[in-house]
């Protein structure tokens, strides 16, 4: 497999990925066989995803930001009303 290969199938992974963003390794090995013929083990797996900077980290809004941004929700709703 060349370096051009392997960069196509990184492709296809990150859109599998967008697709089915909490797919497990398994599910992620499944596809590349199916869809490239490649078999690769869970360790590689993990390699490629490190790799590819791919992680499952969400970020989330804090309280305050939460509650500002329901404020200013209310208000535009308000606006529209009159």
């Amino acid at each position: 497999m060349s370096l051009g290969d392997c960069q196509v199938n990184c492709q296809h992974l990150l859109e599998y990925l967008k697709a089915k963003p909490f797919a497990y390794h398994d599910e992620m090995q499944a596809f590349l066989s199916e869809e490239h013929e490649l078999e690769i083990s869970e360790t590689t797996m993990t390699r490629v995803l490190e790799r590819i900077k791919y992680t499952r980290k969400v970020v989330k809004p804090c309280p305050y930001q939460i509650l500002m941004q329901d404020r200013s929700s209310a208000k535009h709703e308000k606006e529209a009303k009159f």
